[in-house]
């Protein structure tokens, strides 16, 4: 697919990249295209700092596959953080890779892309890997799935949202988003011997229109296997689900002892509570507060480290200012689980400029937030306004997140 580059161009070009790539970091197989044009399937390590053991020491390998987006590039999307503390306690995990040129839909490039897959892991077995596990994300976890419902080499299958269709929100008389779930249930009930895991959250905008929980959790049941299905009671919302800090925080180590050779769950459903006590948030222990810098006003030097507070649903908030200067605020945003820890919770890293006494961060497509300090000094009046602008959330910080 593509013209062909012209050979000096194309050297040029190979350098060029070489040097991008060189300086990137660790992860820097992810970013990396296809070899060539007419490649198709290509593998990286997952982790690019963690060493491959090979056959003889790992406790096996797993495969990662990605998720669709039309022909938009998909492969530099990093496995989830689960993937990474499976590769820390012992698994080789590898990313297949593919080009975003070749997709076409299940019907087309579906069984292309799993009998990829089935080649690796017979590939792997005669490596002499004796756990070979099939893992995914959205398209790559029906990968994983169609993978699995043709072979019995499979030790485990990890199905992260997995659906035959990148999006049922367009539905029509051909293209019914009933089909899409007969579709998955139908390839559930054909794995074989393999350890299942599947998650289909609820507030998936990809699948919108039905409740499947039950439907998968029946085809789960049906197996004789060893299973866990995290459903639409799971508190964690959205198509990524499986992909967040909160996910892995709650339930990560659980799957991993699930997929543990060593360990041995009985037929049916395993079931993943969450932790007990629930943290109250999810923010990185590597925080650092800088002190601020001398000379800066009053008002901003006092803004440094934590802020805690709820909002008026009791939802609760957290933001930790690490940096500030004359002119900007660097400072973590995080909310809880809610009272009845039943929220997703997030961190993520914004910027705020100086406004007069008021601080704002305004992002395209996400919520802007404004605070500013209280005339004691002791509080922030913290502002989150929906990124419709319909709504407003209040709440009054006061000093220290607790843990």
């Amino acid at each position: 697919m593509g013209g062909k580059a012209r050979p000096g161009l194309e050297s040029l070009l190979a350098a060029l990249l070489a040097a991008v790539f060189a300086a990137l970091p660790a992860h820097a197989d992810h970013y990396a295209g296809p070899p060539s044009s007419s490649t198709a399937y290509w593998v990286v390590p997952a982790y690019a700092d963690i060493a491959e053991r090979g056959s003889a020491t790992a406790k096996g390998v797993v495969f990662w596959s990605h998720g669709v987006s039309g022909r938009i590039v998909q492969y530099k999307a990093h496995p989830h953080e689960l993937m990474r503390h499976m590769a820390e306690q012992g698994w080789d995990v590898i990313k297949v890779q593919r080009n975003n040129l070749y997709e076409n839909g299940w019907e087309v490039s579906g069984e292309l892309h799993a009998d990829d897959l089935l080649k690796r892991i017979g590939e792997a077995k005669a490596k002499g890997y004796r756990h070979i596990i099939a893992a995914g994300q959205s398209f790559g976890g029906v990968i994983s799935l169609e993978a699995g419902a043709k072979t019995n080499d499979l030790f485990a299958v990890l199905a992260f949202a997995p659906g035959h269709g990148s999006d049922a929100r367009q539905a029509s008389v051909n293209r019914r988003y009933d089909m899409l779930t007969d579709m998955l249930t139908d390839v559930v009930k054909k794995q074989q011997r393999a350890r299942v895991v599947l998650s289909a959250a609820a507030g998936d905008d990809l699948h919108p229109h039905e409740v499947r929980g039950p439907r998968i959790r029946a085809a789960l049941a049906g197996l004789n296997v060893p299973f866990i299905h995290f459903d639409e009671s799971m508190p964690i919302r959205g198509h990524g689900a499986a992909g967040t800090a909160q996910f892995f925080a709650w339930f990560g180590r659980c799957v991993a002892d699930f997929a543990d050779p060593a360990k041995t769950p009985p037929a049916g459903e395993t079931k993943c509570p969450p932790p007990d006590p629930v943290p109250l948030f999810l923010i990185s222990d590597k925080l650092k507060v800088e002190p601020p810098p001398a000379g800066l006003r009053p008002e901003l030097a006092k803004l440094s480290g934590a802020w805690f507070g709820r909002f008026d649903d009791k939802l609760e908030v957290c933001i930790v200012i690490e940096k500030t200067t004359g002119q900007s605020v660097n400072f973590v945003y995080a909310l809880g689980a809610g009272p009845n820890r039943d929220k997703s919770m997030s961190s993520t890293r914004r910027v705020a400029t100086v406004d007069g006494q008021k601080f704002i961060s305004a992002e395209k497509d996400k919520v802007e937030i404004q605070f500013e300090l209280a005339k004691d000094g002791g509080a922030l009046e913290f502002l989150v306004i929906s990124r419709n602008r319909e709504n407003r959330f209040k709440a009054t910080l006061e000093r220290d997140c607790p843990q």
